[in-house]
């Protein structure tokens, strides 16, 4: 009777299975090669941001913490003058404190408003407008546009920003076409798009070397073809891989 009793308790749900636990592996004890194969930063780097961002993670907590954040608009005259500077003397632009261009970030259609996703290439998209400094790094990024928004273009160095936004995209792949399409809503993957944005700014200011092949990016969004949004089959194993891990 006892084990009739205890066989029903099971079946009713009054009985829970113990819950069994994966030992969670340390991933930044692996080499700085692998960390940067995955994450694109080494160890170093990855444990400075793990001791900013931990306190405005740990979820026992109801705080509100500033997180400084490396993405920096030049709005003071000293700020301006120097971002002039540069322009001036790199490229040969006098009074630009700014590049400005727009980049598309392909999603999945969704679920609601889909044709305003679909931009003037015919696939769905978020468009980002971006504008960085003559160092490449970025000073604002508005990821909030359906790709189909036609954004107003404005005369300006032309392959610094494109530069820029290829670096960009090559150092995170996921924003790029070659790395597939994102499988989020757009809310966020405009979210996705700002964190890659102050990960490069890290990234530059720690002189973190871009990948190998980050260049292939540089350079106007494509035209591609349905087919060419397959993913790319070795980066969704090592996004599996990290999952895993994680």
């Amino acid at each position: 009777m006892a084990d009739l009793a205890l066989l029903e308790d099971v079946a009713n749900g009054r009985i829970r299975s113990e819950r069994i636990f994966r030992q969670q592996e340390d991933l930044l004890a692996n080499e700085d090669e692998w960390l940067m194969s995955r994450f694109r930063l080494p160890r170093a780097v990855l444990l400075d941001l793990c001791g900013l961002l931990g306190p405005a993670l740990q979820r026992s907590t109801r705080r509100k913490h500033a997180v400084p954040v490396p993405l920096q608009f030049p709005y003071t005259a000293g700020e301006q003058a120097n971002k002039k500077a540069q322009f001036a003397a790199m490229y040969g632009f006098p009074n630009v404190i700014g590049a400005i261009d727009c980049t598309h970030v392909a999603i999945r259609a969704p679920n609601v408003n889909e044709n305003a996703f679909i931009n003037r290439k015919h696939f769905h998209s978020i468009n980002a407008q971006i504008i960085c400094d003559a160092d490449i790094l970025l000073t604002n990024v508005v990821a909030r546009w359906p790709g189909g928004k036609a954004l107003q273009h404005v005369p300006q160095p032309r392959a610094i920003v494109e530069r820029t936004i290829g670096l960009f995209k090559g150092r995170w792949r996921c924003l790029d076409c070659t790395g597939g399409r994102l499988l989020y809503t757009p809310e966020k993957v405009c979210q996705i798009v700002l964190a890659c944005a102050v990960l490069h700014n890290v990234a530059q200011l720690k002189n973190v070397p871009l990948p190998p092949d980050a260049d292939c990016c540089v350079g106007p969004d494509p035209d591609p073809h349905p087919q060419t949004f397959e993913p790319n089959a070795a980066a969704v194993r090592q996004r599996l891989e990290v999952m895993r891990r994680l």
